[in-house]
């Protein structure tokens, strides 16, 4: 695989170099759009990281890969690195090479950080999959069919965090973030495909769901990921941004008909310092990942730590779009 990096920020040069060197790709390297191109042999084997640090930044760089944008499907390739974090980035929402965030701001400890995301993209499969983990040793795996079922569960995942982490506090926040995530599948996902079926039926409800979602706990050395599924396939991409360009509403207006979907609570994970990482393929499952460091001394440096945010779902052909 080639890395093609698209920047003249020196500490992109440091990440992407280290992506590099975990993911096992080679480093290609311009500093503007216009010249990179035509560096691209291989469009199916690049992935693209370029610096996005306005609306015109990221304008020009769409220009330049315009023809290979009808050619190929770029936007799971593209890879943007910016100051800016996703609530600032409305302009790139709905474009064909908008895939993965990296927000730069949260690089920290920028071989640590490139390392981390070079495993990440090393271990993403051509296609969306529900199984996604960081390679470790240590994975528990719960299936929530019923409302009980997401009680133990949760209790489970606070005593694998105390296991894991030196912080109760850390420990508790990340706990309230996989609740948030069962929430969104167990009740969420299922109303909106019944609702799209024409079915009545009441969102908050404790009956046994069929199938039921699937929690998967893994952790590393230096970062603890919890995976929620669902079997509805039903996520949408631009529903789903619109939590987080307009964070506020989503607890605020929680019991609002018009504002239910599975980006509840989202935007706030995001902001307490988690990377996001949605996988689908439409009518077969989503897969929503969660991802946080484990060696955190502060809640300062929680928020502060290295994060991304990216959205894969397949197309008609099964490529992740």
């Amino acid at each position: 695989m080639d890395i093609l990096l698209i920047s003249k920020q020196f500490e992109d040069r440091q990440f992407v170099e280290a992506v590099c060197t975990a993911s096992d790709s080679k480093l290609i390297y311009s500093e503007t759009p216009e010249n990179a191109m035509s560096l691209v042999k291989d469009p199916e084997n690049t992935r693209i990281f370029v610096d996005v640090s306005s609306s015109e930044d990221f304008e020009n760089f769409q220009k330049s890969f315009k023809s290979l944008v009808k050619k190929y499907q770029l936007r799971d390739h593209v890879h943007i690195l910016s100051s800016l974090d996703i609530g600032d980035l409305t302009f790139i929402s709905e474009s064909e090479l908008y895939g993965h965030l990296v927000t730069r701001s949260h690089y920290n400890e920028i071989q640590r950080a490139g390392k981390f995301y070079g495993e990440v993209i090393k271990n993403l499969k051509a296609l969306p999959e529900p199984d996604f983990k960081l390679p470790g040793l240590d994975t528990e795996k719960f299936e929530v069919g019923h409302s009980d079922n997401r009680k133990s569960a949760i209790e489970e995942v606070g005593a694998f965090l105390r296991q894991q982490l030196n912080s109760e506090r850390v420990a508790e926040i990340i706990t309230n973030s996989v609740d948030e995530l069962l929430l969104n599948a167990v009740f969420d996902a299922s109303f909106e495909q019944a609702r799209s079926q024409g079915k009545k039926v009441e969102r908050y409800r404790s009956q046994l769901f069929h199938p039921p979602v699937v929690l998967t706990l893994n952790a590393t050395e230096d970062f603890v990921a919890f995976t929620v599924v669902d079997h509805f396939g039903s996520l949408d991409r631009a529903k789903l941004l619109s939590h987080f360009y307009h964070p506020g509403k989503d607890l605020k207006n929680y019991d609002s008909e018009n504002e239910k979907g599975a980006g509840i609570g989202l935007s706030v994970i995001r902001k307490m310092g988690g990377s996001l990482l949605f996988q689908c393929v439409p009518n077969v499952f989503t897969s929503v990942t969660v991802i946080y460091g484990k060696n955190i001394s502060s809640m300062r440096e929680f928020k502060g730590q290295f994060r991304f945010f990216s959205i894969r779902v397949a197309d008609n052909k099964g490529r992740a779009k």
